[in-house]
């Protein structure tokens, strides 16, 4: 509640600090926290820049359980669309063993290792890609093909349900 109280503040120092509180505790309620900043705010203030970071960090392996709950509950649109997003750049990062913008790609065995774990987003994304909000739909869709897509150059075959 002081988070929000934050940044819903005119301040703009005040706003960066709320967003700091936000994003130091990686979380369900984080994200949805950081997921409203990042749309509210104009894309080249500070407030939004730091919550882009704060967003970006999503995308590594070890927060991709909180990614999974949000796209699991009913969240507002725009978080679950940022997911879906944060989603699909952690699996053409942890997927991919050519062009990875990581220092240090994955190897083809790790890459395999690693489609075990986005195996379960399949049946998730495809959920939501029935959703009557257009907005979480379309991302949905643009997701769930990027990542049969890596799964399936990992030699692994996605889980498809009807």
């Amino acid at each position: 509640k002081i988070t929000m109280m934050m940044i819903e503040d005119s301040r703009p120092e005040m706003k960066r600090l709320g967003v700091l509180c936000a994003g130091v505790t990686p979380s369900v309620m984080s994200f949805q926290v950081l997921s409203q900043v990042a749309q509210k705010e104009s894309s080249n203030s500070n407030v939004r820049q730091d919550t882009e970071n704060f967003l970006n960090r999503y995308s590594e392996l070890t927060y991709l359980g909180v990614l999974e709950n949000i796209l699991r509950s009913p969240t507002p649109s725009y978080a679950t669309v940022v997911a879906a997003q944060k989603l699909e750049i952690a699996a053409r990062r942890y997927l991919t063993h050519n062009a990875s913008p990581t220092p240090n790609p994955p190897t083809q065995s790790s890459s395999a290792n690693n489609a075990g774990y986005f195996r379960r987003f399949v049946a998730i994304l495809q959920g939501l890609s029935h959703s009557q909000d257009a907005s979480v739909k379309d991302q949905a869709d643009r997701t769930l093909n990027s990542l049969q897509n890596l799964l399936l150059s990992t030699g692994n075959t996605p889980t498809r349900q009807s």
